[in-house]
Order: structure tokens, then sequence, then C-alpha cells
């Protein structure tokens, strides 16, 4: 009954939505309100691998392909930087063995990680998306400007440009792809990935 509107009961559990503080002039400080953080918290994985070059090999590789063991270098980085991306989007960590000194600490990818603004539909469609995006939103995110889709996801949503498809008839181009995506809630790139399941999209 506050400012002229009509009093009412409210139930326990309802949400009352404060609009704003009207501070008393000169009155003291309020105690603090800061919602209580919880740590997140992931484990540090550790990622190698070896490789292996008689020296034979080395010494005569330049006869033929050149420096070989600088070669096996970069095809492992290259390995390396695969699995990176793979751990980082659906890697998993098997809490009962962390501390044990057998123990190879695996680090939780996106994936398992996520626990709010997780949705699901039988078919991606561009009102699925649009929902998504508003949890996220109503969740308190202004800054979501990515999408990550894996090819079967990607191809979706690129044919929801169908009937906005623009051709170059001088360069012979045909072009059919949502590279960004512009909605209510802001752009978001939208970045195929190989190692994403197909049901999946983030």
């Amino acid at each position: 009954a506050y400012g002229g509107t009509s009093a009412s009961a409210h139930s326990a559990g309802a949400t009352a939505t404060i609009i704003g503080n009207a501070a008393l002039e000169g009155e003291d400080t309020d105690e603090d309100r800061t919602t209580r953080q919880v740590r997140k918290h992931n484990y540090c994985q550790i990622m190698k691998v070896g490789v292996k070059l008689s020296g034979t090999a080395q010494a005569v590789g330049w006869l033929t392909t050149g420096d070989k063991l600088a070669d096996a270098k970069i095809m492992r980085l290259r390995e390396l930087l695969r699995d990176l991306e793979k751990t980082i989007v659906l890697g998993r960590t098997d809490v009962s063995t962390i501390g044990s000194d057998t123990a190879r600490r695996s680090m939780a990818g996106i994936v398992c990680s996520l626990a709010t603004n997780v949705v699901s539909c039988g078919t991606l469609t561009e009102s699925a998306l649009g929902n998504l995006l508003q949890s996220c939103y109503n969740q308190g995110s202004r800054d979501v400007d990515l999408i990550v889709a894996p090819p079967k996801q990607k191809r979706i949503i690129s044919g929801w440009n169908s009937s906005r498809i623009h051709v170059t008839n001088d360069a012979n181009a045909y072009r059919n792809v949502v590279e960004v995506y512009e909605s209510d809630f802001g752009s978001q790139r939208v970045v195929m990935n190989r190692w994403l399941p197909d049901d999946m999209v983030l």
C-alpha cells in the first residue's frame, strides 16, 4: 500500500522486486547487502606428447624433407592444440581420483560445467535460440557474443538465411551462410566446431 497502491498479502516464496532504495537524508549507511559469492573451481590438466627420432634419421633428414625433428615438434604441437580444444569443450573431471599420487588430473570443459541456461528442443529454430538468449539476458548476461555449433547445427542456422540469399553475378558467387546472428539480445558470431556433438549448440 505504498504510494497509493492497494495493500495485498504475499505468499511465502513470492518474488519481490526492489525498484530503488530511498535513503533517509543523514541516516547511517545500511548493512552490506552484497550477495555471497561462490568460488568456482577446476583442475589444471597436464598435456604432453613425446617426440622420438633417431640420430641417423635426424642426420640424413635434410637430404629429403629437411629438419625432421623440427617437423615432428610442429606436428605434435598441432596435436596438443587439437587436444586442448577438445578438452576445453568436452573435458570431464573424475573427482574420485583427485588427490591420489597416481591420478591424472583432468579439466572440466564447458559442456559439463554448464548448469543454468540449458534448454532442450527437438530441432533448432530461431525461436528456440531466441528463448535461450532471453534466458541468458534474464539472468543478468549482457555480453553473449558467440554461438558455437557443430557442422549439422551450423548448417541449420545458415539455412535460416535461405530467404535472404545474396547472389553476386559478377563474381558468380552464391552465398548462403550466417556468420553473425543479430537479435534483440545483441550480435553473436557463429563459429563451427568439429568436436561438439551434433545435437548441441553453445
